[in-house]
């Protein structure tokens, strides 16, 4: 009898082995990646001379939004020429910037403009952090953009 009772719980493993095997895994946070090849930013020197003297965000701070995990992402509508996105989100030491951009080539982000989030776009990241929605959603609501909304 112990024969037949160990046999048996040893087909049942082999069979919740073949089950396990056959089950896709969830995908790794590794998996979840932005960008499949290094990105590089560029801007113009005078353009963002002046985007810090007047705005008081330097590009090399504002385009590190791009790595927080829950930043609000949306096309900017007001573009004319190129296709242009706004991100909102969390940089090093609490700093809620926006940045305005767009991609010279699938690797390139050229940095537009940027300036720091003001009390509304603040409220809406804050509501957007604490749903916990995946990397960099893309926003559709214009309430954040620029205090207008």
């Amino acid at each position: 009898m112990p024969d037949r009772l160990a046999g048996g719980r040893a087909a049942a493993a082999d069979q919740q082995d073949a089950g396990r095997k056959s089950r896709k895994r969830p995908h790794e946070s590794e998996d979840n990646c932005l960008y499949a090849v290094e990105v590089r930013f560029e801007w113009g020197p005078r353009k963002a001379a002046a985007n810090l003297r007047t705005r008081r965000v330097g590009f090399a701070e504002a385009v590190m939004v791009l790595e927080d995990d829950f930043a609000l992402t949306r096309e900017d509508r007001d573009a004319v020429d190129e296709e242009r996105f706004m991100t909102l989100g969390l940089v090093n030491l609490g700093n809620l910037p926006v940045v305005v951009y767009a991609y010279r080539d699938a690797d390139i982000i050229r940095s537009i403009s940027g300036w720091n989030a003001n009390k509304r776009q603040r409220l809406v990241y804050e509501r957007g952090r604490s749903s916990e929605v995946p990397r960099h959603r893309l926003f559709a609501s214009a309430a954040w953009r620029r205090g207008k909304g």
